[in-house]
């Protein structure tokens, strides 16, 4: 029988598994793309709708995921969007929470919190929200799909050995 390239890490809890790459693997990828996003996204997007969803950030993101689960085989990556969605509904939360008509014209709290975490204007803030939870919400999105698709492919490309006695 053919171990996977890493079985002692593969079983361990799936929530412990999930919370290591989202702890560890995501915030070098989150780094890593946000000083892309510093260097090269204002000049390419600057003030566009794309910039709150820091493209270079979860392109590194999606890198690191098919490097990792390459070299890990591991499932758990595919779940990272759950923290990192959990992450943001706490963002929502917070903005719709703290929301006041007497000193916001935008009309509802949740219009606020759009604003807040999904345009380019952030409206009188320096837009920490998107830093904090609209980018890592993507990140996690961007690295749970690539998981999946790379996890997928090394799964199809995976052939099991020939049976004794059988025709080989």
């Amino acid at each position: 029988m053919i171990p996977t390239p890493n079985a002692i890490y593969s079983k361990g809890p799936l929530f412990l598994r999930v919370t290591f790459h989202f702890i560890v693997f995501l915030p070098i990828a989150f780094v890593t793309g946000l000083a892309l996003e510093a260097t090269a996204g204002n000049s390419l997007y600057g003030g566009t709708y794309v910039e709150p969803f820091a493209p270079f950030a979860m392109s590194v993101s999606a890198m690191l995921a098919i490097f990792t689960t390459r070299k890990l085989f591991d499932d758990a990556a595919v779940w990272v969007w759950i923290p990192g969605t959990l992450l943001f509904i706490v963002g929502v939360v917070e903005l719709v929470r703290g929301w006041s008509s007497a000193w916001d014209k935008s009309g509802s709290a949740l219009r606020y919190a759009a604003l807040h975490l999904l345009t380019p204007n952030c409206g009188s803030t320096e837009c920490l929200e998107q830093l904090l939870f609209t980018a890592p919400f993507v990140c996690s999105i961007s690295y749970s799909v690539a998981s999946f698709v790379t996890f997928r492919y090394l799964r199809q490309r995976r052939v099991p050995p020939p049976l004794a006695g059988g025709p080989v």
